[in-house]
C-alpha cells in the first residue's frame, strides 16, 4: 500500500510539473525585439494554460546571430524562436503560421549618412537598386533585395552594418519601422553622422512566425491556439500598440508621406499590400 501511494504521488508530481521551454535570453543587441516576442510568447502560453498545463522558461544566452539561433533550434538547445520566414526555414522547422507583427517587419526605412540626405530625397527604385545596401549574411531580406536586382553587401556582424554605412562602404541599411528609431538612438553616440531617409520605404512580404522543431507538434499546436485566442480577444492589437518595440510606429498614418517601393518576395511567390495609408 505504501509503495502504491509513493508511486501515485510521484505520478501526480510528474504530471503537475511545468513544461520547460528553452528560449533565447535577452541580449543587448536585440533587447527590444526579444522582449517583445517573449511577451507575446508568454501570453500565448498563459491563455492556453488551462488546456495544456503550466510552463516555465529556461533562458539560453549567447552572442546573437540569426544563423546561430537557428542552429540552436535545430539541435534542441532552443524549443522556440521568432524569425522572418522563408521556404527553407519552413522545410527545416515547424512554422506557427500566425503573423506576429502583421507584416510590418517588411516595411523598411533606410539608415543613411546625413551627408547623403539630399540624394535619397527623391530617389527612384532603379537609382536605389544601384546603390549598395548592407544586409545580413543569412537574412531572407538579402535574398529578396537581390531577387529584385538590388546591390547587396552581405555582412555577418549586425554592428558592422551600421559602421559600414557611417564609413561610406554601404550607401544604406534597410531597417523595419519596428526597429529603426530605437537602433538609431542606440548607435547615435558611436555614429552621430547617421540618420534615416523616412521619405522612402521598401515594402515586401516578410511574415515573422514562431518556429519550433519539426517534431514538436504539441508546442506548435499550443502556440497556434494561444495566438488565435489572443487575436479574437483583441489582445494582439493592444500588445502592438502598447509594447515598447511596436508602440512608436502607431498611428500608422504617420508614415503616409513615405513613397512606397513595393518588392516581390519570390521565395513566397508574393507581393504585399501595405496596411499603411499613403498620399502617393
Amino acid at each position: 500500500m505504501k509503495l502504491y501511494l509513493a508511486f501515485l504521488l510521484l505520478t501526480i508530481s510528474l504530471t503537475c510539473q511545468a513544461q520547460v521551454i528553452k528560449v533565447l535570453a535577452t541580449s543587448e543587441q536585440q533587447i527590444g525585439s526579444i522582449d517583445f516576442f517573449h511577451h507575446l510568447l508568454a501570453r500565448a502560453l498563459d491563455v492556453s494554460q488551462d488546456r495544456y498545463g503550466d510552463y516555465q522558461f529556461e533562458y539560453r544566452q549567447f552572442n546573437f546571430s540569426q544563423n546561430r539561433s537557428l542552429k540552436m533550434l535545430e539541435n534542441g538547445e532552443l524549443d522556440v524562436m521568432h524569425s522572418m520566414t522563408n521556404s527553407n526555414r519552413e522545410k527545416q522547422f515547424l512554422a506557427v503560421k500566425f503573423p506576429l507583427v502583421k507584416g510590418l517587419m517588411g516595411h523598411r526605412v533606410l539608415v543613411i549618412h546625413k551627408k547623403n540626405s539630399a540624394v535619397f530625397e527623391n530617389i527612384t527604385q532603379s537609382e536605389l537598386a544601384k546603390k549598395i545596401a548592407c544586409q545580413g549574411l543569412h537574412w531572407p531580406d538579402s535574398d529578396i533585395l537581390e531577387a529584385n536586382k538590388f546591390t547587396v553587401a552581405r555582412i555577418l556582424s549586425f554592428e558592422a552594418m551600421y559602421e559600414m554605412v557611417a564609413k561610406g562602404r554601404c550607401d544604406y541599411f534597410p531597417r523595419s519601422i519596428l526597429e529603426i528609431d530605437s537602433e538609431l538612438v542606440r548607435f547615435s553616440k558611436l555614429y552621430p553622422e547617421l540618420t534615416s531617409a523616412k521619405n522612402v520605404m521598401l515594402i515586401y512580404p516578410a511574415p515573422v512566425y514562431f518556429f519550433v522543431a519539426k517534431s514538436n507538434f504539441a508546442l506548435a499546436k499550443r502556440l497556434q491556439d494561444g495566438l488565435t485566442q489572443l487575436e479574437k480577444s483583441g489582445e494582439i492589437e493592444k500588445i502592438l500598440t502598447q509594447q515598447p518595440l511596436t508602440k512608436p510606429i502607431f498611428p500608422l498614418h504617420k508614415w503616409k508621406n513615405a513613397r512606397q517601393i513595393h518588392l516581390i518576395n519570390p521565395d513566397l511567390n508574393s507581393s504585399i499590400k501595405s496596411i499603411i495609408p499613403t498620399d502617393h
